[in-house]
């Protein structure tokens, strides 16, 4: 069976209650260019942010970090479609 790289693959490498696709957290993360991220990945641990770069390796999906407070310019998680 071909492994998924979707949002649902994301959620299942990462956990579920680390993806956040809320409105709200979307748009603390809108860059410059006015583009809205489809999630923000809350890392709790090193083994957390392996496992979504690992994932975003996988997805060619770009990962960019972000500080830990606002405010959060430029700074958003693009997840494919």
């Amino acid at each position: 069976m071909a492994e998924s790289h979707g949002s649902e693959a994301l959620e299942g490498a990462v956990g579920c209650d680390a993806v956040d696709r809320g409105r709200d957290a979307r748009r603390e993360y809108v860059s410059q260019e006015g583009r809205t991220p489809k999630g923000v990945i809350r890392i709790r641990d090193a083994e957390t942010l392996a496992s979504a770069v690992r994932w975003a390796r996988r997805a060619k999906a770009p990962l960019v970090p972000s500080s830990s407070g606002p405010p959060h310019y430029l700074a958003t998680l693009a997840m494919p479609p």
